[in-house]
């Protein structure tokens, strides 16, 4: 705000500084009234004043590029070159320009006064703007024809459309003085001043009164009016630039407002992206534990799928799947792997002897007799079905695996199994089949082969562990 009211001040002053120059001339020319006559002192201080003005109004105009400040000082150029062509002694260092001029330079000066009337002066109503379109084309029409008619009728042409130019500026000006514009008050009365000059010179043209008295008094009231339109154009001015710099600061400041929106949408668009990003993270990592739980849940219910109700160990499931991924291993590694199959002998004869219940018992103290003899954690004892057991050992020999199969056979038959039918002594079966794994011998063919040694084992007696022969297939016996 106080940066406004400096730029209001520094315009006020700028403006101010064409009545400056009026002033500085009017007491430049003041030495001259001492040193000459007094009519001619008086004319050269009327003219130099109004040069002075009309330099002052050019000089505004080259610097503000203000179009009416050229009108009003080519108006005022005019106005000297007028008053020359009325009294020889209103000359300026040119020749006199004859009375036949002065038509046709008082309709530029009517022309003139039109385009440096403030655009305050007009009206919103249509008759007036009607009025101000026909007095100002209707002197560029004038000036066209003054010139080919008798100088006195063209003077008398020219100063009744001056009369009703001035007549029109005082009428807007006092419709214009109830919105208390600036400048208005120094308009009505440079207008006013004119006003008498025409009606004093019409009288002249009737022979009702000097025309040289008419001449003189056309020069004072050129003169007030030059005051008073400096005056009126320099408020003028500075209101305009005022209203100017008001508009641009208000075009500023609204600037500013729509930075600072601006700024106050990122910034609210940035917290939504953080917030929006905050929440797909919460709803990832919430997906994340979700998922993890679920593959917890799947591998439980696969643990699950993969164990054996009964006796707790792997089921037939695990067993086919363990048996592919080791018999791949052992070609890659290049190693030997053994598939052992276990049946308790006479099964079914315990079943029918001392009832299922009893038959459960042994099959879950089998199945914990083979856990314990497989130590090694890559071993896998399964139960294939029934009372039928599987052992997968990988990297392991015939004579390792006969081991195994022989501390099993014996733990079954040298200790009674305590069942809910009482202690029972039982016996078991068991076929090896060891080979490394090759393109032409797939893992069905070492379970069949571990599986025919089994079938032999049972053939040959029972309670005893049979091992196929790795090239010929044929059977060791034990």
């Amino acid at each position: 705000m106080n940066a406004i009211n400096k730029r209001k001040k520094y315009v006020n002053l700028s403006s101010l500084r064409f009545i400056y120059f009026i002033i500085l001339s009017l007491i430049g020319s003041l030495p001259s009234v001492a040193a000459s006559e007094t009519v001619v002192a008086y004319n050269h201080t009327v003219l130099g004043f109004m040069l002075a003005a009309g330099f002052a109004s050019l000089l505004l105009w080259f610097i503000t590029k203000g179009i009416r400040c050229l009108f009003y000082g080519l108006y005022i150029v005019l106005a000297i070159f007028w008053l020359n062509s009325l009294q020889p002694n209103y000359n300026i260092a040119i020749n006199q320009i004859g009375l036949h001029w002065s038509a046709p330079i008082l309709t530029a000066l009517i022309l003139l006064s039109q385009l440096f009337t403030p655009t305050f002066f007009r009206q919103s109503n249509a008759f007036l703007q009607l009025i101000d379109k026909v007095l100002l084309y209707l002197p560029a029409s004038w000036l066209l024809i003054v010139w080919f008619l008798p100088s006195e009728w063209g003077m008398m042409g020219t100063l009744t459309l001056a009369l009703l130019n001035i007549v029109h500026l005082l009428s807007l000006g006092i419709l214009t003085r109830r919105y208390q514009t600036v400048g208005v008050d120094a308009y009505l009365a440079a207008w006013g001043l004119p006003l008498t000059t025409l009606l004093y010179f019409f009288v002249s043209y009737l022979h009702l009164a000097p025309f040289v008295l008419s001449v003189n008094l056309a020069a004072f009231c050129l003169l007030g009016q030059t005051v008073f339109l400096a005056i009126a154009s320099a408020s003028v001015y500075g209101q305009e630039r005022n209203e100017k710099l008001a508009a641009q600061e208000n075009a500023l400041q609204q600037a500013k407002q729509a930075s600072e929106a601006q700024q106050q949408l990122i910034q609210l668009q940035q917290e939504q992206q953080e917030e929006l990003e905050a929440m797909v993270r919460e709803r990832t990592f919430e997906l994340e534990v979700t998922l993890r739980e679920l593959q917890d849940k799947n591998q439980e219910l696969e643990e699950k799928n993969t164990l054996d109700p009964l006796t707790g160990i792997r089921n037939r499931r695990f067993f086919d799947k363990k048996l592919l991924a080791e018999y791949r291993r052992s070609r890659r590694e290049l190693s030997e792997l053994t598939v052992m199959m276990l049946d308790i002998d006479h099964f079914k004869s315990v079943n029918d002897n001392y009832g299922h219940q009893a038959g459960d018992d042994v099959i879950r103290c089998v199945a914990k007799i083979a856990e314990q003899a497989a130590k090694r954690p890559s071993d896998s004892v399964c139960r294939y079905g029934g009372e039928e057991f599987s052992l997968i050992l990988p990297a392991t020999e015939p004579q390792g695996a006969m081991q195994i199969a022989e501390a099993i056979r014996r733990a079954i038959a040298e200790h009674p199994i305590h069942t809910s039918a009482g202690p029972l002594s039982i016996t078991a079966s068991l076929g090896i089949a060891t080979r490394v794994a090759s393109v032409q011998f797939t893992e069905k063919d070492l379970l069949q082969l571990a599986d025919d040694a089994l079938y032999q084992a049972k053939q040959n007696g029972r309670n005893r562990v049979e091992v196929a022969q790795d090239d010929n297939n044929t059977l060791k016996h034990t």
